[in-house]
């Protein structure tokens, strides 16, 4: 993502630049034309549309945002790390067998405008303002996990406004990124914790400065 941010800013010139999953689908034939219409109203600098998962059809925007401590931060790497340990050894399939997990309920949509909220990471877009700033659009060191979060942390200590704007919507495959690099569910867990934990160490960097 920060590569393809990087190479549509300084070689294409680009005013505005979508980064999403390889997994999201755009309905909007004038999905252009929305963009510049949305940042011609609100002079966003960071914007996300209206995702609906193909999964359960939830709506993945805006995000609940909760601002980890570093101590709680510290916590999560603990836990993951354990996580990534109690994985590799084949222990984990027989704790998830005697854990049962209560069904979630698809979130609704969020159907006004809002201003400075996390956005989901599969679908975000900059505008002119973040871009001529910023030489990434997401902190390196991450890779798709914790993104919004540190986004959003980052964005609110520039003093960069963030949009939700319902009337652009996107659908998400969930899950089609790293279903499609792993078929054993245990080599994707050990991809998810190992990757929570290096974007949890880049959320706690923040944190501290």
């Amino acid at each position: 993502n920060n590569v393809g941010f990087h190479y549509a800013k300084n070689v294409v010139g680009a005013d505005f630049i979508a980064v999403l999953n390889n997994d999201i689908i755009i309905p909007e034939k004038n999905f252009i034309h929305q963009v510049e219409a949305l940042y011609a109203d609100s002079k966003f600098d960071v914007a996300g549309p209206d995702i609906e998962s193909l999964a359960d059809h939830g709506h993945q925007n805006p995000m609940l945002t909760t601002v980890l401590s570093v101590k709680a931060v510290d916590k999560e790497i603990f836990r993951y790390k354990l996580l990534a340990i109690v994985n590799k050894t084949g222990l984990y399939e027989k704790f998830k067998k005697n854990r049962q997990e209560a069904p979630k309920t698809p979130v609704k949509k969020t159907e006004k405008r809002m201003e400075n909220v996390t956005l989901h990471g599969a679908f975000v877009i900059f505008s002119k303002n973040f871009i001529d700033r910023e030489e990434y659009c997401f902190r390196p060191g991450t890779f798709l996990y914790m993104e919004e979060a540190i986004l959003y942390r980052y964005c609110m200590d520039q003093h960069y406004k963030l949009i939700y704007d319902p009337d652009i919507k996107v659908f998400h495959k969930e899950d089609s990124s790293t279903s499609s690099l792993f078929t054993a569910s245990k080599d994707k867990r050990d991809f998810v914790f190992s990757n929570m934990v290096k974007s949890l160490k880049v959320y706690r960097k923040i944190l501290n400065e």
